[in-house]
């Protein structure tokens, strides 16, 4: 990277931004499929995805939203282990392409993001992006190896990435300025709080009202993302 380049550091939130799914409502769906008939099935889900969407525009805040759903259903460490193997899959067409541009201009890439680690992980490897900088929530589990919450933790509410982000600054884990992508009232707080220098809104799967509001840049499509990102990388 030339030395009078900006280094920044790009923090991307994982569902509905480097995935085209929300992982966990995908862990609540294989669920419903085996309990409940097809459009019954499709009926629960649709609510599912709206508390999604209350939580992701922050009408409600986070863990409200993962334990409401989480009622909804059993969610077992079968269906997280079918799911991990699949998400892979999902990823966003054009990103891959677009972490390779950033790592190869010199800036580290970071996830940030209150889903599950264990759905993060695979994405991160194939992304090459190293576990060190993969952040996310940890699940519990009951003695029947039910998903029944997550454990506390930085990411597990609204403002926890800004909490992660400065955190990382503070230990010096980041450095130079923060670039934060994503499509959530969360990944818009770093920015709100001074944390993020950029954030970047992105509205290519699921378009969040109030996220579209205040972003100063929002991208409905990968491509013109990758064009302000090369914008922003170079020299």
């Amino acid at each position: 990277m030339d030395s009078s380049a900006s280094h920044f550091a790009f923090a991307f939130d994982f569902d509905s931004t480097l995935v085209s799914v929300e992982s966990l409502d995908e862990l609540i769906a294989l669920s419903l499929s085996e309990t409940l008939g097809a459009k019954q099935a499709a009926a629960a889900l649709e609510e599912i995805r709206a508390i999604t969407d209350a939580g992701m525009n922050g009408t409600i805040d986070f863990r409200t939203s993962v334990a409401t759903r989480l009622k909804k259903t059993r969610v077992s460490r079968k269906h997280l282990a079918t799911l991990t193997r699949h998400l892979p899959k999902t990823i966003t067409p054009g990103m891959a392409e677009l972490i390779v541009n950033i790592l190869k201009h010199g800036h580290p890439v970071f996830i940030i993001s209150g889903a599950l680690l264990e759905c993060v992980h695979p994405v991160a490897r194939q992304l090459n992006i190293p576990e060190n900088r993969v952040f996310a929530n940890q699940p519990i589990f009951d003695t029947h190896g039910n998903l029944t919450g997550i454990k506390s933790g930085m990411l597990a509410s609204s403002e926890g990435k800004t909490h992660c982000l400065s955190e990382l600054r503070r230990t010096g884990k980041i450095t130079g300025e923060i670039v934060m992508v994503g499509d959530g009232i969360s990944d818009l707080h770093p920015y709100r709080a001074g944390v993020a220098k950029h954030f970047l809104g992105i509205g290519i799967h699921r378009k969040r009202a109030a996220v579209e509001r205040e972003a100063p840049h929002y991208f409905t499509d990968i491509d013109s993302l990758h064009r302000h990102i090369h914008s922003l990388l170079l020299p």
